[in-house]
């Protein structure tokens, strides 16, 4: 038989002791304090947090009565949703500067002179262990009910309270982190959307709202066919695909960003393809014109990839005199350019774009150096955004790894 744990992976230095399995109740305080509304805002507690249903609603919630009673939790208390259709429960502390109201049957406690807030949530929301206890209190019917009641019932391993402080505090700074990233990316692409309307003139207009200085000649609308060649490429057997050799790329990886992909083909048959149809070269913007029609990615290198025909298009800026990669990569997000993919896209479930309607995409055009700033400007906005991205899912990472580690 396997012996019970006792001891995290991973924990702080100066802490040794076993941790001891404890009942709930003897960790955490009910608080039971009935008031009736108007006094405090009202709030709502869901799997995303608590948030006030001013904000959560946009406005106030629709038919609310505020001469009702409520659950009040203070600040830096905790409280939870005690209904779930799927047996899963989440619990928020309000973190707001001001004590707030809940629904009346939303259980409201607070951590003990034995326990640390921030270990008890973490605990509760992301351990496996809980989870199996709430779904086993699914006795029949749709809906599981928490009460507090049932909730101290509820036995876990803890350690001191310094070593939960520790944790607790531990955590909670990866939270923060995780916010500041999720806040600085949502904050980008705001950024980014705004300036691809500001940028780009709309409705008729030849010149941008917003242009880099020195740049006054009115843009032009072309069809892309026009400026710059369009090429398919042949359909490859799968029983061309191998192991490893030149990468070969689906719809799929233009649409998810992904060039290092499992699909290959092997260098003689990529050379037969090179001279029958030719390749995608650096400078040449990539085109998903089957699955999620309209998604671009920029070739940035000479490392030598074949595409898959049928489903994805490439434009030989590179080749052009007239338009800049960069640029022609951004202009696919531009509504002009969605707009008209979307008419034109035929299929059922899965559509496809042809070579035909590609030739006919409209682009406004400004001067190549005009060009180029913009494509730059977004270029380096998509970095920016990719960074916290990529940032953000190491931090999750981080937190989903330690959580494992550094509980029982």
């Amino acid at each position: 038989m396997q012996e019970d744990k006792k001891k995290p992976a991973i924990r702080f230095a100066g802490f040794a002791e076993p941790w001891e399995q404890r009942k709930l109740e003897t960790l955490l305080i009910e608080y039971d304090n009935k008031l009736q509304g108007g006094g405090h805002p009202i709030a709502t507690s869901s799997r995303q947090g608590l948030f006030l249903q001013s904000e959560y609603f946009d406005g106030a919630r629709s038919g609310i009565n505020e001469s009702l009673t409520f659950h009040l939790v203070p600040e830096g208390y905790v409280t939870f949703r005690h209904m779930s259709d799927d047996s899963t429960f989440h619990f928020n502390q309000n973190t707001f500067e001001t004590p707030v109201l809940v629904s009346k049957e939303y259980p409201v406690f607070t951590s003990n002179d034995y326990s640390d807030t921030k270990f008890i949530l973490y605990h509760l929301n992301y351990s496996p262990h809980f989870t199996t206890f709430s779904h086993m209190q699914k006795l029949g019917g749709t809906r599981v009910r928490l009460y507090y009641k049932i909730l101290k019932e509820y036995k876990l391993k803890a350690p001191s309270v310094d070593e939960q402080k520790k944790i607790g505090a531990f955590f909670n700074t990866i939270e923060n982190l995780i916010t500041l990233h999720q806040r600085k990316c949502e904050k980008l692409v705001s950024v980014k959307k705004s300036m691809l309307e500001k940028m780009f003139p709309k409705n008729g207009s030849n010149v941008p709202e917003i242009r880099f200085g020195g740049f006054t000649d009115p843009w032009e609308q072309r069809k892309l066919g026009d400026i710059a060649e369009i090429k398919d490429s042949a359909r490859v057997s799968n029983k061309l695909w191998v192991k490893s050799g030149i990468r070969y790329l689906r719809s799929s990886d233009i649409v998810n960003k992904d060039l290092e992909g499992d699909l290959y083909i092997s260098e003689e048959t990529y050379e037969q393809l090179k001279n029958q149809t030719g390749v995608p070269e650096k400078g040449d913007v990539l085109f998903a014109s089957g699955g999620k029609i309209g998604v671009t990615y920029l070739k940035l290198d000479d490392k030598p990839i074949y595409v898959q025909g049928g489903a994805i298009l490439y434009i030989r800026s590179s080749k052009s005199k007239m338009i800049d990669g960069s640029y022609l990569d951004i202009c696919f997000e531009t509504p002009l350019i969605q707009k008209y993919i979307e008419e034109v896209s035929s299929g059922g479930t899965i559509k496809h774009f042809t070579l035909k309607p590609a030739k006919s995409i409209p682009i406004l055009l400004p001067l190549r150096e005009e060009q180029h700033k913009i494509g730059q400007f977004f270029t380096m906005l998509n970095n920016l955004i990719t960074l916290h991205q990529r940032k953000l899912e190491k931090l999750k990472n981080i937190k989903k790894s330690m959580l494992g580690k550094m509980f029982v």
